[in-house]
């Protein structure tokens, strides 16, 4: 189930959270984080459900490593979307950092999701594009036009570069 809508109140920015076990708050008041290490495990969650979004997409039959990397990538992107005023927020406060190190295993669903190896330079690689692609996604308010688009033009330029490394797919 999805975080709610986004509450400001008293300077509070507060995010409840649907999980299998009940509700959580997380959030930041003024300076300081509530309950971050709580956060950051809600966030080691929800992250593995976004990224069996992705993997879920293994089974989309098709030839070419694009488009079965585009759809693995768009499928994670869908399931991000009826989070996205707590993803952002959390993007945007101090527990962004928390952030990071979940880029690499989404990149790595995807690429799994793909049929592609997960070889260090194609990690690194799908990586940058994930990161990209996120940030995209969060200022991407419409259709996910936007989103589409980037998705699209990183890949490509992801197995261009890869091929000229010899880490190509």
């Amino acid at each position: 189930a999805p975080f709610t809508d986004q509450i400001d109140s008293q300077r509070l920015i507060a995010h409840r959270v649907r999980l299998d076990d009940g509700f959580r708050v997380i959030g930041t008041v003024e300076n300081f984080d509530i309950e971050l290490d709580e956060t950051v495990a809600l966030l080691d969650r929800l992250s593995a459900r976004l990224d069996a979004a992705a993997l879920a997409t293994a089974a989309t039959p098709s030839e070419d490593v694009h488009d079965r990397l585009f759809d693995a990538a768009m499928a994670r992107i869908e399931a991000m979307e009826p989070h996205r005023s707590a993803l952002t927020s959390i993007y945007l406060g101090r527990a962004a950092l928390s952030l990071a190190p979940r880029f690499p295993r989404t990149a790595r669903a995807i690429l799994e999701a793909a049929g592609v190896d997960a070889t260090s330079p194609r990690l690194i690689a799908m990586t940058a594009v994930w990161v990209r692609c996120a940030q995209v996604w969060r200022d991407d308010t419409g259709a996910l036009n936007r989103t589409m688009a980037e998705i699209d033009l990183r890949l490509k330029q992801m197995r261009e570069r890869l091929g000229k490394m010899g880490a190509g797919f």
